[in-house]
């Protein structure tokens, strides 16, 4: 299920509009590129491997991306396939309850969706302005912040998630 209201749909349009950031940056910079562009970088950033700017290599990243979030999109649809520590608790709810929980997880795996795409992002403006530039100046900060950022929305979500299970738990008890 799209998310109709409230963060879950805002989170859903920074997605898509991530996704466009995607395609958008090699269409923006691509008569600029020089013919081989660094695709691949070894763990002090130094280029280990080129592509053709044509290639689908180079094209990888947001290809991978479009299918990122069509998948992601579609994993949105079964909430209760997420895993976190109460799901047991969340099964057990009446159906109606369980639909604000499954709010709360669409809005947490959107936001580590975007986390991805930002990720996808950084790696890609990394590759672009290497190739502009004819050297590569690693900016682990720009990719690592993204990257890691995940663990710190668990830390946020999952208590909410707790919370709302809760609430969920003692109205149900009330019926």
């Amino acid at each position: 299920m799209f998310p109709s209201e409230g963060a879950g749909r805002i989170l859903a349009l920074v997605h898509l509009l991530l996704l466009i950031v995607l395609w958008v940056v090699p269409l923006v910079y691509y008569d600029q590129l020089p013919d081989q562009v660094a695709v691949h970088f070894d763990r002090h950033g130094q280029p280990d491997r080129y592509a053709p700017k044509s290639s689908l290599t180079f094209w990888g990243i947001p290809i991978v991306g479009t299918v990122m979030v069509i998948l992601s999109f579609l994993l949105l649809r079964f909430p209760q396939t997420f895993n976190h520590p109460r799901k047991r608790e969340v099964k057990e709810l009446p159906p109606d309850l369980r639909e604000p929980v499954y709010d709360i997880l669409r809005s947490m795996m959107l936001a580590i969706f975007i986390c991805m795409d930002a990720t996808m992002i950084a790696v890609e403006y990394l590759i672009v302005a290497s190739a502009m530039s004819g050297t590569m100046q690693m900016n682990w900060p720009l990719v690592l912040v993204p990257a890691l950022l995940p663990l710190a929305l668990l830390i946020v979500y999952l208590p909410k998630i707790g919370r709302k299970v809760d609430e969920m738990k003692a109205l149900a008890a009330s019926r």
